[in-house]
């Protein structure tokens, strides 16, 4: 299977435009696409993405991960 996605290489991404909340996730992960051609309905493609877990993050850490920061 070929991989539909551009070869980028060592380039400047902007990090702060482009951030959206996934469809499913609560407010405060979000992704930022970078790369790829990925269809959802099909399920078949790729893609490159990167994930942020913001301050506002709701979801509380299970007590096991005792780590201090609230999101996971």
């Amino acid at each position: 299977m070929p991989v539909n996605k551009p070869h980028l290489e060592f380039h400047r991404v902007d990090m702060s435009t482009g951030w959206s909340t996934p469809p499913g996730y609560p407010p405060g992960i979000e992704q930022k696409i970078l790369a790829g051609a990925l269809d959802e309905e099909r399920r078949s493609g790729s893609r490159t993405a990167c994930c942020a877990l913001r301050q506002e993050c709701s979801r509380p850490r299970p007590s096991s991960m005792n780590i201090g920061k609230r999101c996971i």
